[in-house]
C-alpha cells in the first residue's frame, strides 16, 4: 500500500551534517517510513513472538504448546535470522519489479489521470 499511494516519506541523505545551526536538525532529514516499515515492524514481531510465548506459560490452555519455542527458534537457530531477512528483502524485490513492469506497460486509471493533470499543469502555467 505504501508503494502504491507514494506516501513513504524519504527523508534526505546525508542525515547527519556537520554544519551546527544550519538547516534542519538531524531527526527532520530521517526516512520515518522506512525506518517504521523496516525497523521497527522487525522489533514488534519479536517482541510478539516472546509476549505470546508468556501467554502459554499460564497453564495447560491453547497457547500451551508453544512455550519455549521463541526462544529455541530466535536463539539457538542462525538459519531463523538469514531466513527472516532474506525473505522479506526477496518479497518486496519481486513485487517492486512486477508493479514496475505492469505500470510501465499498464498503467492504472489513476495514474492516467495524474499525467493528464500534471500536462494540463504545465500547458497553464508555462516556465
Amino acid at each position: 500500500a505504501l508503494y502504491e499511494t507514494k506516501s513513504i516519506i524519504h527523508g534526505e541523505f546525508p542525515t547527519f551534517t556537520c554544519r551546527r545551526g544550519k538547516g534542519e536538525g538531524w531527526p527532520h532529514r530521517l526516512g520515518y517510513t522506512w525506518i517504521g516499515v523496516s525497523w521497527f515492524s522487525i522489533i514488534f514481531y519479536i517482541w510478539f513472538l516472546y509476549m505470546y510465548m508468556l501467554i502459554g506459560r499460564r497453564g495447560v490452555g491453547t497457547f500451551f504448546s508453544f512455550i519455549y519455542v521463541t526462544p529455541h527458534v530466535l536463539n539457538m537457530r542462525s538459519i531463523t535470522w538469514m531466513v527472516s531477512i532474506l525473505v522479506p528483502t526477496i518479497a518486496c524485490i519481486l513485487d517492486v519489479a512486477g508493479k514496475l513492469y505492469s505500470n510501465l506497460y499498464y498503467p492504472t486509471q489513476s495514474q492516467i489521470h495524474a499525467e493528464i493533470a500534471a500536462k494540463e499543469g504545465t500547458q497553464k502555467n508555462p516556465a
